[in-house]
């Protein structure tokens, strides 16, 4: 039975898959680089930044 649910899983996974990757993609283009802040604002020091994240 395990086998058959994952069987089950897999293919019903395969057939929403283009619209996870139209998901996935979507997320990575909106998403800011991991280093925005440093490369656009470079008037603000590691402090400044700390306070503003948190």
């Amino acid at each position: 039975m395990k086998i058959f649910t994952r069987w089950l899983f897999m293919r019903s996974s395969l057939l929403l898959s283009p619209e996870v990757w139209v998901g996935m993609v979507v997320l990575l283009i909106r998403s800011p680089c991991s280093d925005f802040l440093e490369k656009l604002q470079r008037d603000i020091t590691q402090s400044m930044r700390g306070i503003s994240i948190d």
